[in-house]
């Protein structure tokens, strides 16, 4: 889990410094755009993978309930502000596998 947390925050920081650096050239900010693909995507399997895993966490049910029902909105409507979704569920995520490893760190040094 704590190497998944990595990988999460390693993903989730790429676009951001792309971001930060595609004010001084556009080429970053289509690297940017294509890490926040990417991001997306290992959130959402690795999100749904978990609750398969512990489907009596009440966290991670929450969170797959709100990611389909994000993309039955993006579907459905033409909702302008469905786009503030995304970063909601990338910071909850991001907060729900920083729990999750430090929750299995404890549990290894009560061995």
């Amino acid at each position: 889990m704590k190497t998944l947390n990595y990988i999460n925050l390693i993903s989730v920081g790429i676009p951001c410094f792309l971001f930060a650096l595609a004010m001084g050239n556009a080429v970053y900010s289509f690297g940017g755009m294509i890490a926040l693909i990417w991001t997306g995507l290992f959130q959402v399997v690795i999100g749904f993978m978990m609750a398969f895993d512990k489907p009596e966490n009440i966290y991670l049910r929450i969170y797959v309930i709100a990611v389909i029902i994000f993309f039955l909105l993006l579907i459905v409507t033409d909702w302008e502000w469905i786009w503030a979704m995304p970063p909601g569920l990338a910071v909850y995520f991001s907060v729900l596998m920083f729990i999750e490893a430090k929750r299995e760190t404890l549990k290894k040094s009560q061995r």
